[in-house]
């Protein structure tokens, strides 16, 4: 599948189309996330990191769009770009795993839902957006699956496997429970048990 000549609306509707979630109110959240991710380059990863997200002191300031902003932008991470957790090293920082974002997106949920149950009655402004209570409850049970939905929706969008890697391969099995293409793992790393490499001659045989 290709999204190089798509226009603008289509590729909206191409995230829907291929979007596995069932539950309507949380598919159409995450096409909206799917669909703000096109028109910024604000990166989730560089802003969002844990280390500098203190998700108890928005809580206390009843920030309620940046907690699901948060809660948000975690699922995307651990979904679209499962490569982040690849090694637990990188220039001699330690990485945080996928169990924690996954951990952190659903305690912002959490406290974005406390929040605007606590505000149930206020007065809104016209032209302020409300978040539904159950909604928020919904996308804090299903984070993990709505990761692996995101995953899911890149595999498709690509036409190929996208995890290629055996350190990402087992955050995804562990935390989003996906099982990659294990063939396409075998040509590109060798043998999956042993993780040596496979003789050159036998690569064409793995499909």
């Amino acid at each position: 599948m290709s999204i190089m000549n798509i226009s603008r609306t289509g590729l909206r509707d191409l995230f829907s189309e291929n979007l596995a979630v069932k539950d309507a109110d949380v598919h159409n959240h995450l096409v909206d996330l799917l669909d703000r991710q096109v028109d910024t380059t604000e990166s989730p990863i560089s802003k969002y990191c844990p280390d500098s997200v203190n998700i108890t002191n928005l809580f206390s300031q009843g920030a309620i769009d940046e907690l699901v902003r948060i809660g948000d932008y975690f699922c995307f991470l651990c979904g679209f770009f499962p490569e982040h957790f690849t090694g637990r090293k990188k220039k001699g920082i330690m990485r945080l795993g996928m169990g924690f974002y996954i951990e952190k997106g659903a305690e912002a949920y959490n406290y974005a839902l406390s929040i605007t149950i606590e505000q149930r009655g206020r007065p809104y402004s016209p032209d302020e957006k409300r978040i539904k209570p159950s909604l928020l409850s919904k996308l804090s049970d299903s984070i993990a699956d709505n990761a692996r939905a995101i995953l899911m929706l890149r595999r498709n969008l690509l036409g190929r496997e996208p995890v290629y890697n055996f350190s990402t391969m087992k955050e995804v099995r562990a935390n989003l429970k996906y099982s990659p293409d294990l063939s396409s793992l075998l040509v590109k790393n060798g043998n999956y048990l042993n993780q040596e490499p496979l003789p050159a001659g036998h690569l064409k045989i793995v499909k």
